[in-house]
């Protein structure tokens, strides 16, 4: 899965939050048949460890942080942060 082709920034629900991932199989008629959790079988599950990253910038200039990360049952998770424009972040 490519972080690029989504819109993670806009179905956040706060300046920090994380999002589960999940597979869906969806009948034609709209009906979700089947959701489950994605699993990370090389996961090695530490409280601040992260196995990828994506950062971008909204259109007021926030910078917006997505940090892929497991859960402690080795989910898969996307853990997001905003800083907003003008921030010190020394």
């Amino acid at each position: 899965m490519d972080l690029n082709d989504l819109n993670l920034v806009s179905i956040k629900s706060k300046d920090k939050t994380i999002l589960d991932v999940f597979v869906a199989m969806i009948h034609t008629d709209g009906e979700i048949v089947r959701k489950e959790k994605i699993k990370y079988k090389f996961s090695d599950y530490k409280k601040d460890n992260y196995y990828g990253s994506y950062s971008e910038k909204d259109d007021e200039g926030n910078a917006h942080y997505h940090l892929i990360t497991t859960t402690p049952f080795d989910n898969l998770k996307i853990e997001t942060f905003s800083i907003p424009k003008g921030s010190n972040t020394r």
